[in-house]
């Protein structure tokens, strides 16, 4: 059956050369001009565990620190409320709406990687719904980390790979029909990992093959180490290069070197603005879609008014 046919069963309405010693070098001072202001960084904010009662303080800091874009992860129940009260959800948005801030929808669970269901999961249809009836969507994001499912390590890795890119690839073909893109959050790593079904093919080139954008996990609170963690996605972008945003994370961390939890705001923003500008001046700089900020709740601590 279609992709269209098994989410009609539902429901569902129809309507860049590696980066090089030379670039983990500190910059010149040609580079240093070139860098920018973090306003200027194009950034997306992730939003987790939020009910829509917050989502004004979101979208006051967004404007404060100059972001663009959020990604909102709405719980089970959020969703159901909103599907049957339209009117409900319509409201619970306006503040993201009336702040023009695009907005995405991250949704996923490792579950669907060891128990596939027949279709898409519920929890897509659902966004998807709320997408067609609710609010407009930006991106469907897929955080399902492949790599924290039991099995990853040993035989079971090929029945996880197989699974990950068939739910991509049934979810850009749902996407598609509402002119909404697909994205997953995936670790830089996948570009070490071969895929088993494609000789010669990385797990990560195989997932940019059925993505629209990604966002690269890149968690490190110094550039030059975000970059050589890269160095191998970066590759493979070149190969394929859809738009990429690179990962910072200011959440409290029990490895020192992701997270800028804690070393304060001028180095996080000057820090976000060399990644940023660093990353550009690659070959694979064209495919830099900007910086992804994971997440709202740590950066408001780490940026009080």
């Amino acid at each position: 059956m279609s992709a269209r046919g098994r989410i009609g069963r539902r429901g569902l309405l129809a309507g860049a050369l590696a980066a090089s010693g030379a670039a983990l070098l500190p910059p010149s001072r040609a580079e240093a001009r070139q860098t920018g202001t973090f306003r200027s960084v194009p950034k997306q904010l992730q939003v987790f565990r939020m009910p829509a009662e917050g989502w004004a303080p979101v979208a006051q800091l967004c404007r404060r620190m100059g972001i663009s874009q959020v990604s909102i992860a709405l719980s089970p129940v959020e969703r159901r409320r909103y599907l049957a009260d339209n009117r409900a959800g319509i409201a619970a948005f306006a503040p993201l709406l009336d702040s023009g801030l695009r907005v995405s929808c991250l949704v996923g669970d490792t579950a669907w990687l060891v128990n596939p269901p027949a279709g898409l999961p519920a929890e897509l249809i659902e966004s998807m719904h709320i997408n067609d009836k609710v609010f407009r969507f930006e991106s469907l994001i897929l955080d399902v980390e492949p790599q924290a499912v039991a099995g990853w390590s040993g035989s079971g890795r090929a029945d996880i790979v197989r699974n990950t890119l068939a739910l991509f690839a049934e979810t850009r073909a749902a996407c598609r029909l509402y002119d909404v893109k697909t994205v997953a959050a995936l670790s830089p790593q996948f570009a070490q990992v071969a895929n088993p079904g494609r000789r010669g093919e990385s797990l990560l080139d195989s997932c940019l093959a059925q993505l629209d954008e990604v966002v690269l996990t890149t968690y490190r609170n110094d550039p030059n180490a975000a970059i050589a963690y890269a160095d191998a996605a970066l590759q493979a972008l070149q190969r394929r290069p859809i738009p990429a945003w690179f990962s910072v994370t200011t959440q409290l961390s029990a490895r020192p070197e992701a997270s800028y939890y804690g070393l304060g705001l001028p180095r996080f923003e000057k820090d976000v603005a060399e990644l940023h500008a660093r990353l550009r001046t690659l070959p694979q700089g064209r495919a830099v879609a900007g910086i992804a900020i994971h997440q709202f709740e740590s950066l408001r601590r780490l940026a009080p008014a």
